[in-house]
């Protein structure tokens, strides 16, 4: 699977940040604690609108996972960012007129991990290369550092965006690859995470 890793983030004092907990405004939507209580994920729209994105919450906050979930999102991918990612994959845009992605955030729970910006880029380099292992063609895995903050303990460090996309010549075919690469991640990604990071002090 085609796998890629990124940082946006800057030293503006006004750069927007991913802050734990969020609150959605007038949506009424806000940031659900899926760890420590599972039975909130029925909170989340996003999980029962999406079955691949709801197993990926729950495996995600499972009890042996290194981090929590934060936030995510499914959505049609932009024509521009689908054109981009072809071109990306080698492959042809007239071939894969269609795409579907998600993303979910993801914070570390350990502290001293939460706040260390090298162990997050090394934490990416390993998803990267272990993402690129799978066997799905069509499928795509974006992981982006960004700043984040926990409000509850004034804490300054960062999180990762994991992006999944499925890209196909038919909107339905696009939706089915992007759940297929979901569910490809559910795995990989905590175990090579527990590769690289250090135990809890």
């Amino acid at each position: 699977m085609f796998a890629d890793r990124s940082v946006e983030m800057s030293s503006v004092a006004e750069e927007p940040i991913v802050v734990i907990p969020w609150q959605g405004g007038e949506s009424g939507t806000k940031f659900e604690d899926l760890r420590q209580s599972p039975e909130a994920i029925a909170l989340v729209p996003e999980a029962s609108e999406h079955p691949a994105l709801g197993a990926a919450l729950v495996h995600w906050n499972a009890a042996e996972a290194p981090w929590s979930t934060i936030k995510c999102d499914a959505f049609v991918m932009e024509p521009e960012r689908l054109q981009s990612l072809c071109l990306e994959m080698d492959y042809e845009p007239e071939d894969f007129s269609h795409g579907f992605s998600s993303y979910v955030d993801i914070a570390l729970l350990q502290p001293e991990q939460f706040t260390s910006f090298s162990l997050h880029e090394q934490l990416m380099y390993t998803m990267v290369a272990a993402v690129a292992k799978l066997q799905q063609t069509d499928g795509a895995a974006e992981f982006v550092l960004r700043r984040c903050f926990r409000l509850e303990e004034e804490c300054d460090g960062f999180c990762i965006s994991i992006y999944t996309h499925g890209l196909a010549a038919s909107e339905a075919q696009a939706y089915a690859r992007w759940a297929d690469a979901l569910t490809a991640l559910l795995q990989p990604l905590p175990r090579a995470a527990w590769s690289v990071l250090p135990p809890a002090s």
